[in-house]
């Protein structure tokens, strides 16, 4: 930290960065000679200072004769404020000389405008001190004299009062800035600064001072700050600009202090924020906002919000600069916070060359909505540049039915040739009917130069369904004309749009089938399929498009014959059993398997190509087209296909037996009895999918558990489950009881588990033993499936813990139990069971599953319990449940008229430990009450608070009670913190306390040691005598040298036997270390 010039707000030796201090005698020269323009030399300042203290003593001592015999009450207040003065001169002289190094010599007392632009030699300086150091013995012989003169420093002009008066007001009004100066880059010196701060007059001047010297602290801590946030408020403007300017530079200490201490508040941090108006201030939240902070984030976003546009313009720089989605995130939520006004801003950005710039600008005016329409609409009609009106009208577009107002002006741009028009266009097509006032519009842009005008108005036609059938000849027209497939594509997909009034379109699309582009033969498909049966003229092209086109053209036609009805079967049915292509023969099944049910008359020719074909691409077609016409006939060949099918054809089959259902359970059953465990598994796992239908299955499936193995076997349980509860099911679970216990595969095991949960209270009696098995594995599942069923299973294990008198059963069905807090009645009468297992499971599975709600009754039990082995569980109990339990526990410990039941209390804040801080003052306050063991527990429980307790430890040192002071010493141990190492050291003195105090610093060696070690030389021979007598108890090898250096200057006989006793222990014990290793 460097010191400022209050004049220039400079300091010398700025390039060593060294503190620049007034001496005492600088600060007690006269003001008008520090402002003095004639530049007297060092020795002239001496010797006329030198008079001037003499003509002030003599003016004192004539001050105070003349006060004693006036009595007026302007005399009385001169008086006041001099004394006044005299104290913060003398206070400053002392912080001076503290603050000076031995041998650093104070920087000469010069005038003002010297003092700007010279640098002060070494002899200089060392006259000076001497100088200073002359005048500091005089004022120490004199106190009251140097009261009077610091306050009287300016030669005397005349002898009249009031004048005098004025001068101590001048001086006064400059003290902030003197005393300032002599601030060093010390913390005393911020403690000093304390002072100042309180005792300134508060004027522009004076905090204006403060301000400038608080800018100057290189590495500013929580209360600088404090300082700096005040001022901020201040009601002069130079007062906050310095400031803020200051608060700015170190953003990132501030941000540092805001999270971890929370300081300032979050109104005040805010409002700083909020106060900085440039680019860089802005650039700087946004560098912190990029750490993962996200209360800081918050507040950082709040704060930009509040700049306004500002803060925006700042951001979207800075955006540019550093381009990154969470920057363009801040700049989107901070224009949604400032509101509207920022949108003129924002639409010109739509345009900007950045696209990072320009999708925030997109992105930001999504989210305004239709708040951004009224700036919209006014930016497209005044706007010059046509590329940026085109991209507000995309932003319209966007919000479509709600930008239904927009379209009489976006009408006007479908005449307007150019990306203004193409704009209007796409945007109306999202305003659905409301853009019907523009048909006319929309079909005489078919003609547009630009393709993509023409395929916009083609869709935007289609909008309008059947209301469009004027358009349907021009889009005819343009169909033939058209040269791009893409616009070709779109006007034959709005024919079907269309409907019925576009029949005579149905022509104009079959020759589509034929174009040259196969997007367009799709599209030309699609909408002969919505004419349906009026397209029947389509059958034979459509027929076509099966054989020669790709997946996606083929596919549409099949929905399309579908669509069009019975009449197309016979032609399918034709090509499925006679075409040569395989790709014919594919399409054909495709398309059957689309017309569904109405199909149903096909079922035998895809059973025969299922079967017989050569092509896997028309068995996996007929395989699926059978699924979907559903016809029991399939389900032999279904199931043949399942059996011995490729994978593709089971996996299809298995499929279509799934849609066929229930009607194929028995089929499905029988076919189980063959080999082959790929479709043993396919067929079992249609069963369960078929789930409760699959019913009448149950028997032989149980059964199949008894022989199958592995995989088969998995599937079979997760089937069982999936069927679930039915009159057969007690066949089932025995059977999933015994494989628990049986089966040493941990997969299958698991699977039992979850299968068993979907049997819901009728597997409750099945597993509820498996819980006394002596598998940690069996038990676990177990506990897994009753705990997911314990509603169903609430009153069996109710009845189970109640009776008792299985340890293993009562303690497992009591962990599962309090997973539901109203069996916490029924676990803590257990607290008091004969076995330990029993009480110990209740504990924990009270506190891992109940906590605070068990605190009242807990409570009550540890009041009213005659049985220590009860209180001993609860008061354990509520220690695990921790800092919840505090406030009973202190209220027990306070207010309860059993021994035993506070002892417990203590006992269970005591293992709480820090956690415990709310019972700190109930604590305190009992152990000046208490007596005998429970004082003592008392203590011991204070100290295992930890550092927390030691203010409240220390008041209890200071009490008149003996007994109180040795539980303080106790506590003080106890706490194993090095804190309180120094509170134990002092109490040393106190011998009636001796032994107690090396008992607690034995406790905590490791913190001890080092202080014990030091405190060998302490004058008191009580205080060595103890610490030798501890390190004797802890030994520590690094005490040795210490120890021997002691002995030889020891006089005491006993201190030095002591320590003796205590080198011979040490030595002796490392010894025996060093044999053992």
């Amino acid at each position: 930290m460097c010191v400022p010039s209050i004049a220039q707000e400079e300091t010398n030796n700025k390039e060593e960065n060294t503190p620049v201090e007034k001496t005492a005698g600088e600060q007690k020269q006269p003001e008008e000679s520090v402002a003095s323009e004639d530049g007297k030399s060092t020795e002239d300042a001496k010797e006329k200072k030198s008079a001037e203290d003499t003509e002030s003593e003599k003016k004192s001592t004539e001050e105070k004769k003349s006060a004693e015999e006036k009595s007026s009450e302007d005399e009385k207040s001169k008086d006041d404020k001099a004394a006044k003065d005299g104290k913060a001169a003398e206070g400053v002289k002392s912080e001076d000389k503290e603050a000076k190094p031995e041998k650093e010599s104070s920087p000469d007392a010069k005038p003002e405008d010297e003092k700007e632009n010279s640098t002060k030699t070494g002899e200089e300086n060392a006259n000076n001190d001497a100088a200073s150091e002359k005048k500091d013995n005089e004022k120490t012989e004199d106190k009251s004299a140097d009261t009077k003169d610091s306050k009287n420093q300016q030669p005397e002009k005349d002898n009249d009062t009031k004048q005098n008066a004025n001068n101590g007001e001048n001086v006064a009004k400059e003290s902030v800035k003197e005393l300032l100066t002599t601030l060093a880059t010390k913390v005393e010196s911020l403690e000093k600064l304390e002072k100042i701060w309180e005792e300134s007059s508060k004027s522009e001047e004076d905090l204006y001072a403060i301000a400038n010297f608080l800018s100057l602290v290189d590495a500013p801590n929580k209360k600088i700050i404090r300082h700096m946030i005040t001022l901020t408020k201040s009601k002069y403007e130079k007062v906050r600009k310095v400031s803020l300017d200051r608060l700015l530079e170190i953003m990132p200490t501030l941000m540092k202090i805001k999270a971890i201490d929370n300081t300032p508040s979050d109104e005040d941090f805010v409002n700083i924020l909020s106060s900085f108006d440039s680019d860089m201030s802005v650039a700087a939240m946004l560098m912190e906002y990029s750490k993962e902070e996200k209360v800081l984030n918050a507040l950082i976003l709040k704060s930009l919000m509040n700049m306004g546009t500002k803060s925006l313009e700042g951001i979207i720089r800075f955006l540019r600069i550093s381009p990154s989605e969470k920057i363009k995130n801040v700049a989107i939520n901070v224009s949604y916070g400032v509101g509207v006004d920022c949108i003129p801003m924002i639409i010109p950005l739509l345009g900007d060359l950045n696209p990072f710039i320009q999708d925030f600008a997109k992105r930001a005016l999504k989210k305004f909505d239709e708040k951004t329409l009224p700036s919209l609409k006014k930016y497209i009609q005044t706007a010059a540049n046509k590329e940026n009106i085109a991209l507000a009208i995309a932003v319209i577009g966007d919000m479509g039915e709600k930008a239904k107002g927009t379209v009489p002006i976006l009408v006007k741009y479908l005449k307007k040739e150019g990306p203004t028009q193409l704009a209007a266009t796409r945007a109306l097509k999202n305003m659905g009917m409301h853009a019907y006032v523009a048909l006319d519009h929309f079909i005489s842009n078919l003609r547009s130069d630009d393709w993509q005008v023409r395929q916009a108005s083609a869709e935007t036609i289609g909008n309008f369904g059947e209301k469009a059938k004027k358009a349907v000849t021009p889009l005819m027209s343009q169909f033939r004309r058209e040269d791009y497939g893409i616009v070709r594509a779109s006007i034959c997909r709005q024919f079907g749009r269309i409907g019925k009034p576009a029949k005579s379109a149905i022509r104009t699309l079959i020759e589509a089938l034929n174009d040259e582009d196969e997007i367009v033969i799709k599209s030309a498909a699609e909408s002969l399929g919505d004419f349906g049966k009026s397209a029947e003229k389509a059958i034979e092209p459509l027929t076509k498009v099966l054989i020669y086109y790709d997946v996606k053209e083929r596919e549409a036609a099949a929905k399309a014959l579908a669509k069009i009805g019975r009449r197309s079967v016979s032609v399918l049915m034709n090509m499925l059993n006679y075409h040569e292509d395989p790709a014919g023969r594919e399409g054909a099944a495709m398309a059957l398997g689309y017309m569904g049910s109405q199909a149903r008359r096909s079922v035998r020719a895809l059973t025969k190509a299922l079967k017989f074909d050569e092509a896997e691409i028309v068995k996996i077609a007929a395989a699926d087209a059978l699924g979907k016409i559903g016809d029991r006939y399939a389900i032999h060949a279904l199931i043949d296909a399942v059996r011995n099918g490729t994978v593709v054809i089971r996996e299809v089959a298995t499929s279509s037996l799934i849609k066929i259902g229930s009607a194929a359970v028995i089929d499905i059953t029988r076919a189980l009895k063959r080999p082959g465990t790929e479709a043993r598994i396919a067929l079992v796992y249609i069963l369960g999918e078929l789930g409760r239908n699959a019913i009448p299955a149950v028997g032989t499936l149980n059964s199949c558990l008894d022989s199958w193995r592995g995989k088969e076997r998995e599937q079979l349980i997760k089937t069982l489950g999936k069927i679930g509860p039915n009159k057969r099911s007690t066949g089932t679970l025995n059977r999933f009881v015994e494989l628990m216990k049986k089966t040493r595969d941990d997969n299958e095991r698991q699977l039992l588990a979850e299968s068993l949960k979907l049997f819901g209270d009728m597997s409750i009696p099945f597993v509820i033993p498996l819980l006394k098995s002596d598998s940690e594995e069996i038990v676990s599942q177990t506990k897994n499936v009753i705990g997911h069923l314990i509603k169903e299973a609430f009153s069996t294990l109710e009845k189970i813990v109640e009776k008792g008198d299985d340890e293993v059963l009562t303690s497992r069905s009591i962990e599962i139990l309090s997973k539901d807090a109203k069996s916490l009645p029924i676990i803590l009468k257990k607290f008091k069971h004969e076995s330990s297992l029993v009480r110990n499971t209740a504990k924990d599975s009270v506190v891992k599953n109940i906590g605070e709600k068990a605190v009242p009754g807990l409570i009550s039990i540890l009041q009213n319990t005659a049985l220590s082995i009860e209180r001993k569980v609860v008061g354990d109990t509520l220690a695990g449940i921790g800092k919840s339990a505090v406030d009973s526990l202190v209220l027990v410990i306070s207010n309860s008229d059993k021994q035993k039941a506070r002892l417990a209390a203590i006992d269970a804040v005591s293992q709480i430990g820090p956690k415990a801080r709310g019972a700190i003052p109930v604590l305190q306050e009992s152990i000046k009450i208490r007596r005998g063991g429970e004082q003592t527990a008392l203590a011991r429980c204070l100290g295992s608070i930890g550092t927390q307790a030691i203010p409240k430890i220390l008041e209890l040192l200071e009490h008149n009670d003996s007994s109180v002071q040795n539980a303080a010493v106790d506590a003080l141990g106890e706490t194993g913190a090095k804190d309180s190492i120094s509170h134990l050291l002092s109490s040393l003195e106190n011998e009636r306390l001796l032994s107690l105090v090396i008992k607690a610093m034995v406790k905590m060696p490791d913190l001890a040691v080092p202080t014990l070690i030091r405190s060998l030389q302490h004058q008191n021979r009580t205080v060595r005598f103890a610490c030798a007598a501890a390190l004797f108890e802890i030994a520590p090898a690094k005490s040795i040298a210490p120890l021997a250096q002691r002995i030889l200057v020891e006089n005491d006989p006993m201190v030095k036997y002591m320590l003796q006793t205590a080198l011979n222990r040490c030595q002796n014990l490392l010894e025996n270390n060093k044999s053992s290793d």
